[in-house]
């Protein structure tokens, strides 16, 4: 295995202080300087995983990019659905569902998560909130960049689901893929897998679904949009976990942060 170093100096450590820290304050720092190099590992497998990609992994992604494609053929006639139906009460009821599937949303989660898992030491809630903060971050690296690079026209500009101006920087062109149901994807699915209860899997995917379906319906993303969007997320948050909870070969691709004397490194082991 190759092994390249990229050393990042993230900050000097003073070598002596004026007070000793407490157990408390040495086991919340240790636990979080942990939490730190999870976050990055994570992220950075994520990010390269592409890299490391086998048969099944390069089937798995020409069954997504099928599925997309045979869905954008539904992407006109999904839209005038929802024309047709627009509401005062359906108004609200897509206020309520984009509020759950927002970048904001997905923030408060994953910080709500790993802030409850510190206060009362579960690991649990502090895993969750680790996986969901790092789904999240791949997520939205990988979804900022195909949007620019596929510079497609959102519903609302009263263009063809056909019209596409890559590089274009305009919102106007950045509908695919919905980064909405990205967010709401992979906050149900981080949520379900953790709890794992059925009851709590069908209202939490459900609630997904309805937060890209809002998206049709506020004019902002294609139905494909929203079926590759979902399916990026649930991919992503899925490989999360699992390298997460140990369910891998245990290799260590990805970056690391390794604490030194005076400094912090990151490595980027591939």
């Amino acid at each position: 295995m190759r092994l390249l170093h990229l050393v990042l100096i993230i900050g000097a450590v003073s070598s002596s202080r004026s007070e000793t820290p407490s157990s408390v304050q040495r086991s919340l720092g240790s636990t979080m300087e942990e939490d730190l190099s999870i976050f990055v590992r994570l992220t950075g497998r994520g990010l390269t995983a592409p890299l490391h990609w086998e048969r099944d992994d390069w089937r798995n992604a020409g069954g997504t990019v099928l599925i997309t494609a045979v869905s954008s053929l539904l992407d006109d006639e999904a839209y005038a659905v929802v024309l047709r139906n627009r509401t005062a009460t359906h108004d609200k009821f897509e206020r309520v569902f984009e509020a759950y599937s927002n970048g904001l949303s997905g923030i408060i989660f994953s910080s709500v998560l790993y802030s409850s898992g510190l206060l009362f030491d579960s690991e649990w809630l502090r895993g969750s909130g680790l996986i969901m903060a790092s789904a999240l971050t791949i997520s939205a690296i990988t979804q900022t960049t195909l949007k620019y690079i596929a510079g497609r026209s959102r519903p609302y500009t009263g263009t063809s689901y056909r019209t596409f101006r890559p590089f274009s920087f305009n919102s106007d062109y950045v509908s695919f893929p919905s980064g909405h149901t990205i967010v709401a994807f992979t906050i149900s699915t981080v949520l379900a897998r953790r709890i794992d209860k059925v009851y709590a899997s069908i209202a939490l995917y459900t609630l997904a679904t309805l937060g890209g379906l809002s998206r049709i319906y506020s004019g902002n993303h294609w139905l494909s949009d929203v079926v590759f969007g979902g399916a990026l997320a649930l991919s992503v948050s899925s490989s999360v976990i699992k390298w997460y909870e140990g369910e891998t070969t245990g290799d260590d691709r990805g970056f690391h942060i390794i604490p030194q004397a005076n400094r912090l490194t990151l490595v980027w082991r591939f």
